[in-house]
């Protein structure tokens, strides 16, 4: 008698163990205050950047969603070198010096870097780096927001984990029924 005890116990957390595993997915609530516009931060060296054919300086205050076509307008010598725009490389994004933005959906940093058009005399040194340019192309990765699916984060579930506790559910269950099914036998015998 003392056997089904056991084994109606061991189902029953079984049971909710099992079911706990879609309560998991639903128990997340989203809010988000989501603002109407954005901040773009320019840092540009050997010339400037006009916003609807204004010269912006430091910072501009856009519409969340806005579109804008910025033109880009090198110092005299000068000819683009890098453009990166929210952490990536978009460069040869760029055509007849006017670089199009997609929809603005964050706080965003662009930076230009236009560099002489002549090659210095001795051709076997390179152009001079400022540290900004240094900087840029050492910190220069695809977009920090770009998510790794192999990477597990914090709040997310593996279902690998509830699989394996319903597994170790399982075999405990075995293991006690077929101790308790042993001392049956001894006792009966």
């Amino acid at each position: 008698m003392p056997m089904k005890k056991t084994a109606v116990l061991l189902l029953t957390v079984l049971m909710m163990c099992i079911t706990s595993l879609g309560v998991y997915a639903e128990s997340a609530t989203i809010a988000a205050q989501v603002p109407g516009t954005h901040t773009v931060t320019f840092v540009i060296e050997g010339g400037k950047v006009e916003a609807n054919g204004t010269p912006v300086d430091h910072t501009i205050e856009l519409d969340r969603q806005r579109v804008q076509t910025y033109r880009l307008i090198p110092d005299d010598g000068y000819i683009l070198d890098q453009l990166i725009y929210d952490g990536e490389d978009v460069t040869e994004q760029v055509t007849n010096n006017c670089f199009t933005a997609p929809p603005l959906i964050r706080d965003t940093e662009f930076t230009v870097i236009f560099r002489p058009s002549r090659l210095p005399q001795d051709s076997s040194k390179p152009f001079p780096q400022s540290s900004t340019e240094q900087s840029i192309r050492r910190t220069s990765t695809p977009s920090s927001q770009t998510r790794d699916a192999n990477t597990v984060h914090t709040g997310d579930f593996n279902e690998a984990v509830g699989y394996f506790t319903v597994l170790l559910v399982l075999s405990l269950c075995l293991l006690i029924v077929l101790t308790g099914h042993k001392q049956e036998k001894h006792t009966t015998s």
